[in-house]
């Protein structure tokens, strides 16, 4: 307690009570380490010397009684123990049995630390001082054995004995070192004759490749190369191929690991697509309309080759033009209907143009003269001619594309390319030379021009200081940006390789920077830059670049998008490009039009069923954007802005055509950052849904979906307040505020950088500054959202006759509609809405009257788009959840910038330091219950919120409730915590019992141990066995929750399955539960009368598996039966699932380690870590290979059989189970590995209403685990 009042003056020698460890350090008998005036402070000098008192043989007496101290305190001492030992030896006492024991002392302890290199130098000294000292043999043995020295340590064994043959310690060591050696020649064996199969397999498939002429090359793409297995069957002399099919439309892939020589492409295809693949929504992937193609790299222009459907792989791979890359032949699938196939086709360079602008071309009006020579040139006849010239270029580029313009004026590149009505459609590249100028041409150039490069101070600068061909490249991009010029792509090259000066030609707009001379091999790739900057690759209306966005420095979230660090802060902090643009634009506004040709098809008669399907989700609640294509998006906004067009009193704005609605949705789709977690043109179309949902709710708008319109009925409660006041709230909002609130929804915001207010305010950036700190963001978006209906023809109110007054009120709505999403007003707009309840109470019908309805009107559009924007946390929660795991990351991702620049970091956004329940149910509490409590006080149609925000509320209470159970550590002690946590969560592990037949207890050594037996529903003379080990952190949990998975493995594989009822921490830690399951297993292995083998008529075939800590315990039995000489059992399958394996890195190293989509796993940092120290109290127990498999002794794991390993990549245990993967993989092990996509820890077992369900991983993973377990048992 703090004392109160006036203090005394504290004399200058007395400690300070606060820092008395720091206080204690300027001791020199209490230091933990030397200071910086070490050599002036005669004090510590004084101290130091009485170490080096007496005769070198009392010094080194006394630094070996040292470090025989530091050794006995185990690991925390083994490295002073070291060093005391070293000084000892360092005193070069003439006492030799002395020395010899420091040399054997220290070399216990490096044999401890696993430094078995200088265990062998001390004790090769040692022996050199004494060749009959036992302890260093002994210390010798170990050190070669666990070096796989085998036949060394049997010689220092055998020495030993000779000095001691009773010496156990040493008959024991050589017994391992002879068992290692049988185990290490077997292993020797089984290597070799595995490379002798594999040798004569590949020989078989050699052979076999070059009798059907079939042409072969390998790449750098190892991955690949490495996942193809080519088969060779000596039977029927056949082979089968592994078969890379590609779908550039969507960039999608098959992987067909069996493709048999003589199948057809149809065979697999009518295989394939017998049910339409979930990406395909325009349903035109279908056995009958598609197209086969392969890609002839031959000669320096690669070409496109149509496949017959019904031919045979084997006659296509030995076509003369065909070549097969890394062992897998490749194949482009595209639809015959639609322009995509067209669009792609055309990508390819024989149907390519290439515009050449180099200043070192003759004249325009003598390019003829050029163009004969380059047509009377052939392949390879340039031995006079300059390799830098344009003219070796222009042949060269004419061997690769169908087409090539040689310009020599920036200028009049940029006419050509603006007016070419015959290449409108062709794909053209634009190759601009940055080293020439528009100066008068040098008819005949020197023919030896030497290359000059950036150390050479190359200046390829104009008089005014700017290059010609970067003017050039300005234009041509802000051509493409403002839609006057299509399928255009702008490529430089330039002697200049300084890094700065190629970066700035990149970020100005470039698609690829080359260096002279430019070579065949970069000419015959420069068509790629086509497929990257082509429409359906990339959106070119209104490029991220206008904001300074670029790809360098991409970092990929949890979500599989990418975040832009580098570029982020270049973008805020430096240029703020976009924000120049954009005001430049606003203050001189000129129309452009954006190509609507990538708009999806809103035909009924095309597009009537998906249509129909879009209408149906926009009319439900559990609406979830991700789980549509961005075609859908499109098609759902255009959807509800068609529907609000058609209301009464919106007749001006009715006659806008369908072009101009789709400019600018298309021009709003642009305008939102992909690379945003949260705030994207998902985030865009899910607060439009939410506000369209609203409006249906109060019968403003008719539901799309007349099946749903019982959702949509008057509530009990409306039904009353309308009576109880005389006035429903929403009849103050007239059709164009309805215009008003769709507008606002869609755009509210626009150009989202990704960061808040706040970011930009303490970062004191020119937008903070242009909004003088107040509602930035919302400021810049109504700003940018008028900017883009400007442009984009949709400000029909300000062409129609309506008249100004009808503009501007309704500018000022949606202006003041999207600031009230500013979160930093959030409370303030609560109590408006508060007060306008009370109002209503008082006199409802003064609400409706002109000159109040306004004010009343502004105060409800603001209070729906404040729902409709965090509309997330009153969705279902298995979209609520979805929502939240983006807007963490984005956070995080905020919070990685502010943690670089030396900003305040809030704890939201601290990666990983507020987990999600606990942020959620703070969100919830202090920001969405009382905002939609008060809206639901006006507008009662919106009280079905409140039920899914309470229930939600519920859940993330469970996950906020188990993270705060680590908390209560200064209150609970670990025994009350683990049973409040159980209490707390029994009824979710909690299942009805069904299939289990028999419940037995094994009376065992350690005790009583209960197990559940499931017999096979067949009934057979004797059985294979599984064992199951259950999940639950090690305390919690029953033998009884894999009830699903024990059933149908039983009945499946024809096993009896035995689930273990193991102990649970802390009442009874670690090794507890493994020497009980130990037991189990003696038990079922024992086949006398009373045993399980018998009991059960058990075969002897054994498989074991294991969820979570089950998943650390099987491999922990494994590890135990390996080391125990009296049981002969051999497990045919391990299956460990999503398991624990390392205990002695504490979780939260874990968790940065970790993805960033595994980063916010329902395991809690803090509850995870519970359950280590729960499980295993001592931390030195932790790197015991039984507590952490992950740390087992390599030999050990050689031992293995056959191990199924299974996690989700949203679980943080993900990286250590891959490691273990490997590490099995490395030992020689068989390891079938799953990685299963957007699965969390413990997906097995999530129940649909749970965070994390995922169908479609848990079937998967209980049918993998089935045929792994069958493959066993039938010897597969």
């Amino acid at each position: 307690m703090a004392a109160i009042g006036p203090q005394p003056d504290r004399p200058a020698w007395a400690l300070d009570e606060n820092d008395v460890s720091k206080a204690m350090d300027k001791v020199p008998l209490f230091m933990t380490q030397l200071p910086e005036d070490a050599e002036e402070n005669t004090t510590l000098a004084a101290l130091q010397s009485l170490a080096y008192e007496g005769t070198p043989e009392e010094v080194a007496e006394n630094f070996k009684n040292q470090g025989n101290e530091s050794f006995k305190l185990g690991k925390r001492g083994y490295q002073n123990a070291i060093q005391y030992y070293t000084q000892a030896i360092d005193t070069n006492c003439n006492d030799a049995t002395l020395m010899e024991q420091c040399y054997t002392n220290r070399a216990a302890v490096n044999l401890e630390l696993g430094n078995y290199g200088k265990v062998l130098s001390d004790c090769s000294k040692a022996l050199g001082l004494n060749p009959k000292n036992v302890k260093a043999l002994y210390r010798s043995a170990k050190a070669l054995n666990s070096l796989d020295k085998v036949d060394e340590a049997i010689d220092c064994c055998d020495h030993g004995l000779l000095a001691d043959p009773e010496n156990t310690a040493l008959k024991t060591e050589r017994e391992k070192a002879v068992k290692k050696k049988e185990m290490l020649e077997e292993k020797r064996r089984k290597a070799e004759e595995r490379e002798r199969r594999e040798r004569e397999r590949k020989q078989d498939i050699e052979n076999a490749i070059q009798l059907r002429g079939i042409k072969m090359t390998n790449t750098t793409d190892t991955d690949l190369a490495n996942e193809a297995t080519i088969t060779y069957d000596r039977d029927t002399e056949s082979l089968t191929w592994p078969v890379l099919f590609l779908y550039p439309e969507y960039k999608e892939t098959d992987f067909i690991q069996a493709f048999h020589e003589q199948d057809t492409f149809l065979d697999h295809l009518e295989t394939m697509f017998e049910q339409p693949p979930p990406w395909d929504q325009r349903r035109q992937y279908t056995p009958e309309g598609l197209e086969v193609y392969f890609e002839n790299d031959e000669g320096v222009r690669p070409q496109l080759v149509k496949v017959g459907k019904k031919l045979p792989l084997g006659r296509i791979l030995s076509l003369p033009k065909y070549v097969v890359t890394d062992s897998v032949p490749k194949f482009i699938i595209l639809p015959k209907a639609g322009a995509f196939k067209d669009e792609f086709l055309a990508m390819d360079p024989a149907r390519c143009t290439v515009v050449l602008v180099d200043g070192d071309l003759p004249p325009d009006n003598d390019l003829s003269s050029l163009t004969m020579r380059m047509s009377g040139m052939g392949v390879g006849v340039h031995a006079d001619i300059n390799p830098d010239s344009p003219v070796k270029l222009c042949s060269d580029l004419q061997q690769a594309f169908s087409q090539v313009i040689p310009i020599s004026s920036p200028k009049n590149a940029l006419l050509r390319l603006r007016k070419r009505p015959r290449m409108v459609n062709r794909p053209t590249i634009i190759l601009i030379n940055l080293d020439t100028t528009s100066t008068p041409h040098v008819t005949h150039p020197p023919q030896n021009k030497p290359i000059i490069n950036s150390q050479n101070n190359c200046d390829t600068s104009m008089g005014n200081g700017e290059l010609p061909g970067l003017e050039l490249l300005k234009q041509v991009v802000r051509d493409r940006e403002h839609g006057k010029m299509h399928n255009v792509v702008p490529v430089v090259y330039s002697c200049n390789d300084s890094t700065k000066f190629m970066t700035r030609c990149m970020n100005m707009g470039a698609a690829d920077y080359l260096l002279r001379p430019i070579r065949k091999e970069v000419i015959k790739t420069l068509y790629l830059n086509l497929h990257r900057y082509h429409p359906f690759r990339n959106k070119l209306y209104i490029s991220d670049r206008a904001l300074g966005y670029s790809d360098e420095g991409a970092q990929e979230n949890q979500l599989g998008q990418t975040y832009h660090h580098k570029d982020r802060l270049h973008e805020i902090f430096v240029r703020d490009a976009g924000l120049r643009e954009l005001l430049s634009s606003y203050y001189s506004p000129h129309r452009f039009s954006v190509p609507v040709d990538n708009f999806p098809s809103m035909d009924p008669t095309t597009s009537a069923e998906r249509l129909e399907y879009l209408a149906s989700r926009l009319s439900s609640w559990d609406f979830i954007p991700h789980d549509l294509a961005e075609d859908d998006l499109l098609r759902c906004v255009f959807l509800i802005f068609q529907q609000v067009m058609r209301l009464n009193g919106l007749e001006m704005i009715r006659n806008t055509d369908d072009e101009h609605l789709q400019q600018f949705i298309l021009a709003i789709r642009n305008s939102y950052h992909e690379t945003n977690p949260f705030h994207n043109f998902a985030h865009a179309v899910d607060v439009l849904q939410a506000m369209y949902y609203f409006l249906c709710k109060l019968r403003l708008l008719q539901p799309m979906d007349p099946n749903q319109a019982d959702m949509f009925v008057c509530p009990k409660a409306a039904t009353e307040s309308k009576a109880k006041y005389g006035v429903a709230l929403q009849d103050v909002l007239r059709p164009r505020d309805i215009l008003a609130l769709i507008v606002s929804s869609i755009g509210h915001d626009v150009f989202h950088p990704g960061v808040n207010n706040m970011f930009l305010v303490n970062g004191c950036t020119p937008l903070a500054e242009l909004y003088n700190d107040r509602s930035v963001l919302e400021s810049f978006h109504a700003m940018s959202l008028f900017q883009l209906m400007n442009q984009y023809g949709f400000d029909c109110f300000r062409e129609s006759k309506i008249g100004n007054g009808d503009y501007f009120e309704f500018r000022r709505l949606v202006i003041n509609t999207i600031l009230a999403t500013d979160m930093g007003i959030h409370a303030d707009y609560v109590r408006k809405i508060q007060d306008q309840f009370g109002r209503l109470q008082a006199n409802g019908h003064a609400l409706l009257e002109p000159s109040i309805s306004e004010t009343e009107r502004f105060i409800l559009c603001g209070a729906l788009i404040k729902c409709a924007d965090i509309s997330n946390v009153s969705r279902p929660f298995p979209i609520s959840s979805r929502w939240t795991e983006a807007l963490v990351e984005e956070f995080a991702n905020q919070g990685d910038l502010e943690k670089s620049m030396g900003m305040p970091v809030l704890p939201m956004n601290d990666r990983g330091k507020l987990s999600m329940a606990e942020g959620q149910t703070m969100f919830i509490s202090s920001l969405s219950l009382p905002l939609f409590t008060a809206v639901a006080n006006v507008l009662p149609e919106m009280a079905y919120t409140l039920d899914f925000i309470h229930e939600n509320k519920r859940t993330w209470d469970s996950h906020s409730f188990a993270c705060n159970m680590w908390d209560m550590g200064r209150l609970w002690s670990r025994m009350t915590k683990a049973k409040a946590l159980r209490a707390l969560v029994s009824p979710f592990f909690r299942t009805d019992g069904a299939g289990v037949v028999k419940v037995q207890t094994i009376v065992t050594c350690v005790g009583p141990v209960r197990v559940l037996i499931y017999p096979p529903s067949t009934p057979k003379t004797t059985y294979p066995l599984y064992l199951n080990l259950h999940g639950g952190g090690f305390i919690l949990g029953f033998a009884d929750i894999d009830n699903f998975f024990c059933r149908g493995i039983a009945d499946r594989t024809g096993a009896v399955v035995v689930s273990v009822a193991y102990a649970k921490a802390p009442e009874k830690p670690w090794p507890t539960a493994l020497e009980e399951i130990y037991e189990v297993v003696r038990w079922l292995s024992d086949t006398s009368p009373t045993g399980g083998a018998t009991q059960l008529s058990l075969d002897g075939r054994l498989a074991m598996g294991g969820f979570s800590a089950g998943g650390n315990l099987i491999l922990a039995l494994m590890l135990k039966l390996l080391q125990d000489k009296d049981m002969d059992l051999s497990p045919l399958l391990l299956a460990s699932i999503y398991p624990l394996l390392d205990l002695q890195t504490d979780f939260w190293t874990k968790m940065t380690q970790a993805p960033p989509k595994a980063r916010y796993d329902p395991i809690s940092t803090r509850l995870a870590q519970f359950f280590i120290e729960c499980y295993c109290p001592n931390p030195a127990d932790r790197i015991h290979p039984t507590c952490s498999p992950a740390l087992a002794d390599p030999a050990l794991l050689a031992r293995f059989p056959r191990t199924l390993l299974m996690v989700g990549d949203k679980d943080a245990l993900m990286v250590e189970t891959e490691a273990f993967k490997t590490a099995l993989e490395n030992a020689g092990v068989a390891v079938r590995y799953r990685l299963f996509r957007d699965a969390v820890h413990a997906f097995t077992h999530k129940n649909p209403h749970e965070y994390g369900y995922n169908e479609e991983a848990k079937r998967e993973a209980f049918e993998m685990l089935v045929r792994e377990v069958l493959d066993v048992y039938e010897g597969r």
